[in-house]
């Protein structure tokens, strides 16, 4: 199985930021952590990006395609004007029915994983990297940033180790039932 890895936002859009965190930062780490955990078990994982660039949405998804990748899985962290708003969620491509598989099989982990509130798996048709991918595609939003316990979690690499453990253990899970 071949792998897109997908470290949303980086380059001039750093994401989410608060108290100096920007979510461009972190979500290159836990991409990071998690392609060396999926090579450990032997998958094929391509980056989208491997630094502090940023690469557009269609080039994302293009380059995904043309890499012949069996699953996208775009690595983001939330952000709200309510700072009380937490947890983990996953979004997937309504009409894909394997897309709604991979996203319970990381969400269910990821819950697990970071005993976080559970804001379940969502669809949504306008992201580019979920309507525009020709494989199963995720987006996965770990925690808030704008939460404070969530940034405090956020803050640790064990932290976004265990994201990315909680990631490739939905991937392995989602990989059994296909």
């Amino acid at each position: 199985m071949k792998i897109a890895v997908d470290a949303g936002h980086g380059g001039k859009d750093p994401g989410a930021v608060k108290n100096k965190i920007k979510e461009k930062e972190i979500n290159l780490k836990i991409a990071k952590y998690l392609k060396d955990d999926l090579e450990e078990l032997g998958y094929e994982v391509y980056m989208t990006r491997i630094d502090d660039t940023l690469e557009g949405l269609y080039h994302r998804a293009g380059n995904a395609n043309e890499e012949n990748c069996d699953i996208f899985v775009s690595i983001h962290n939330n952000a709200a004007s309510n700072k009380n708003a937490s947890g983990s969620e996953v979004i997937y491509y309504p009409e894909s029915n394997k897309g709604k598989q991979l996203a319970e099989c990381i969400q269910r982990n990821q819950i697990k994983a970071l005993d976080s509130n559970d804001r379940g798996v969502k669809t949504n048709d306008n992201f580019v990297v979920l309507n525009s991918t020709l494989m199963p595609a995720v987006i996965v939003e770990s925690l808030f940033i704008t939460n404070d316990e969530n940034r405090r979690m956020l803050s640790n690499e064990e932290t976004l180790y265990t994201i990315a453990e909680a990631i490739k253990s939905g991937i392995v899970e989602y990989e059994g039932l296909i």
